[in-house]
């Protein structure tokens, strides 16, 4: 469970219940995965890790890797470090904690990137793409059919 009066919060049990008040109660968030969509087969509509700090305005840490390069941007909206690196991960947090500027920064930064990254806004994009995918197909089709 999460500890959220605690100066550093653990969320061992993280899910859709949980996940936004641990990571409001943070004051900065760490994310070298990222929750998993889906659990014991229900739908999930969690936001990934650094997202959902944005979302709440604390600065991010995070590894950049998978579908993260898309919105995550060193020193804009989240500091990088290398995955599995623990010294690089350990640098990431003692700058953080070091620069109040590096902070302000990346809070604002997030909190810009998060509105355009939420799970409506994947939907309705899934949902253009495979409609442009299906009049593409569906127009030869027709030509052929009227040939």
């Amino acid at each position: 469970m999460c500890r959220p009066a605690a100066k550093h919060t653990w969320p061992w049990n993280w899910n859709d219940e949980n996940a936004p008040a641990a990571v409001a109660a943070a004051r900065s968030v760490c994310a070298e995965r990222f929750v998993a969509f889906g659990c014991a087969g229900q739908a999930s509509r969690l936001r990934p890790v650094p997202l959902e700090a944005m979302a709440r305005g604390r600065p991010a840490v995070a590894t950049g890797r998978g579908g993260s390069a898309e919105y995550l941007r060193d020193g804009e909206n989240c500091v990088l470090f290398g995955a599995g690196d623990p010294e690089a991960l350990a640098a990431a947090v003692r700058q953080l904690g070091a620069d109040p500027g590096l902070r302000a920064r990346l809070r604002a930064g997030g909190l810009d990137t998060a509105p355009r990254h939420t799970a409506e806004r994947f939907d309705e994009a899934v949902e253009r793409h495979l409609l442009e995918v299906a009049g593409a197909a569906a127009a030869p089709a027709a030509q052929t059919a009227h040939a």
